[in-house]
């Protein structure tokens, strides 16, 4: 078996998970999918200080804390929190800071793990489409990448129905899907069947199997374990989707 090539390594020499997850942060890519609406004359700027005598601007500062945050909208986020931290911070800011903090934290993290996703070697790619027959567990991990890509089961249930997706060019690339996907957006029960699809392997299973489906595990599992912890409380009133709910949350027929 091939060991997994990045670009931008994602696992160590030894082939172990980087432990060190505060480096991953710093490998952030700063792509904007979304905007904060411009600001007017009267709306706060980035060099001015929030007062208290100053209700007006501390509830517009309140109120696109909350918008950013309900959206998962990163580049809002960011911009509003570059706004509301600057010192000294208004005190009645504090627990809508630390919920946004909190979530900025884990946007870095799934944009960290996508960053790294989109740099995998072509040589792995190209490993997992000339399969013609690959090992179960190969399959099994592409089924539940698919799925969060939108993908439902019924259309990657034969291994050539996953293959038009593993290529490194085409319209309907993996890796292409990946660059444009918000995960925290994504339905719980989709999520929750992704994780079921791959909850009974791990990470040296799949090593051994494949260095291209490795690469595409780790991505998944961290990004699963990312959701669930922004999401946890409301992911215990879902259920993993089967085929049927899984065409109506993407709009198929």
């Amino acid at each position: 078996m091939e060991k997994i090539v990045y670009i931008s390594p994602f696992i160590d020499e030894e082939g172990k998970e980087e432990e060190d997850e505060e480096d991953t942060k710093n490998e952030i890519v700063e792509t904007s999918t979304h905007s904060l609406q411009e600001q007017t004359a009267d709306d706060v700027t980035d060099d001015e200080p929030i007062e208290v005598e100053d209700p007006d601007k501390l509830n517009e500062i309140k109120k696109k804390l909350a918008e950013a945050v309900d959206d998962i909208d990163y580049d809002a986020l960011k911009s509003i929190l570059k706004i509301a931290s600057i010192k000294p911070i208004c005190y009645s800011l504090k627990n809508e800071l630390a919920e946004a903090n909190k979530l900025m934290d884990n946007l870095k993290s799934i944009k960290s793990l996508q960053y790294r996703i989109l740099k995998l070697d072509q040589r792995c790619i190209a490993e997992l489409h000339n399969y013609s027959t690959p090992p179960t567990i190969v399959h099994t991990v592409m089924k539940s990448v698919l799925l969060i890509l939108s993908v439902p089961e019924s259309e990657s249930e034969h291994w050539n129905e996953c293959q038009k997706y593993i290529k490194f060019v085409s319209s309907k690339s993996i890796l292409k899907k990946i660059d444009k996907l918000e995960i925290l957006k994504l339905h719980p029960s989709i999520v929750l069947r992704a994780n079921n699809i791959i909850s009974s392997i791990n990470l040296q299973q799949v090593k051994e199997a494949s260095a291209g489906a490795a690469a595409f595990f780790l991505w998944i599992s961290h990004s699963i374990s990312v959701y669930t912890n922004v999401h946890k409380a409301r992911m215990s009133k879902f259920q993993p989707a089967g085929i049927a709910l899984q065409k109506q949350i993407f709009g198929i027929k």
